[in-house]
């Protein structure tokens, strides 16, 4: 075990190292830390530059402030890092419960100065369901079904539209609108609707739609948000509010991929990675964050960009996707 001095120093050592990437050449955000911290900026400048060291309040402080988390800097293990899962210390009770989780999290996201989301996933991201609000009372209700086990909708509750209230439809469109403004780089593939076809066809085999009809919302429910992801494609933003650059997306036809998100600004830096889907544990271990990141290239640069309807690429993606659409059509037709 090492002494008490060689922590401090290594305890020094990883905040200033952290610190100084976080703040960058910025003047400004150095002057204003400087103040937050009750020092003038020339000693601020010896701390940083390691001629004189920080104070373990002054730790404590910038821990919090820029979300290091301090012991996997100072006590790091190569292979170990903490997670957070946030259905074991708050389980869903209610659809709200995870709607809230859901816009709690895009709001941590677009509350960032300079933040990319990167999104790589095997099956079509839930904030996209929320597109269409028929569709997104469906996907909930076989989460609450099957993962969640609420009571008011055990494996007999046949589904319909008419179960779900208007509170519900209004946070959707709420959460929706959260996210359409974040900046995200999206890594997807052709089989992203694939489960939501099994699952659609399940239940109007076993009598668990309500009707024919139903089934057949939920289908043009799905080309709705199929169309609507091509415009975004097209336009390279997920919202009218937000310039180009909003929406990049690619198409990884050759790795298999779990559901997983990368937060990166220059204050927050987390990994969300699904378990129990839809439920995941969240990071902000800086080297699981890095190695992960790592990961998300190697997967990008063996994928196509579709984004901007780039050639044949864009023309095949979607192209699989309304045919497999028109297929699963037809199956339940």
């Amino acid at each position: 075990m090492k002494t008490p001095f060689e922590y401090d120093l290594i305890a020094n050592e990883k905040i200033r190292e952290k610190i100084r990437e976080k703040l960058g050449k910025s003047k400004s955000d150095k002057l204003k830390l400087a103040s937050e911290l009750n020092i003038s900026d020339g000693t601020l400048y010896k701390k940083l530059n390691g001629d004189s060291k920080f104070s373990f309040g002054e730790i404590a402080y910038l821990s919090k402030k820029y979300a290091l988390n301090l012991q996997s800097l100072v006590f790091h293990e190569k292979g170990k890092f903490n997670v957070s899962h946030a259905m074991m210390q708050n389980p869903v009770v209610t659809l709200m419960d995870y709607l809230d989780r859901l816009k709690n999290l895009a709001l941590l996201a677009s509350s960032q100065k300079d933040t990319t989301v990167y999104y790589i996933s095997h099956e079509l991201p839930f904030f996209y369901y929320l597109l269409d609000e028929k569709v997104a009372i469906f996907k909930l209700f076989t989460f609450a079904r099957a993962i969640w086990r609420l009571p008011q909708f055990d494996f007999n509750t046949i589904f319909s539209f008419d179960s779900f209230n208007s509170d519900i439809t209004e946070k959707i469109t709420e959460v929706w609108e959260i996210y359409s403004k974040i900046n995200t780089i999206e890594i997807w593939n052709p089989a992203i609707f694939d489960n939501t076809f099994a699952q659609i066809q399940f239940m109007l085999k076993t009598g668990l739609l309500d009707s024919q009809e139903t089934a057949d919302t939920l289908a043009a429910g799905l080309n709705n948000i199929l169309s609507r992801i091509e415009s975004f494609v097209q336009s390279e933003s997920k919202s009218p509010e937000v310039e180009k650059g909003n929406f990049i997306l690619y198409n990884n036809p050759m790795l298999y991929t779990n559901n997983i998100i990368l937060l990166d600004s220059p204050s927050v830096q987390k990994v969300f990675a699904v378990h129990d889907n839809p439920n995941f544990f969240s990071s902000d271990d800086s080297f699981f964050y890095q190695s992960t990141m790592d990961w998300a290239y190697l997967v990008k640069k063996q994928s196509y960009s579709v984004t901007s309807g780039q050639g044949n690429h864009a023309v095949e993606f979607f192209n699989t996707l309304k045919e497999k659409m028109e297929v699963f059509s037809t199956s339940i037709g």
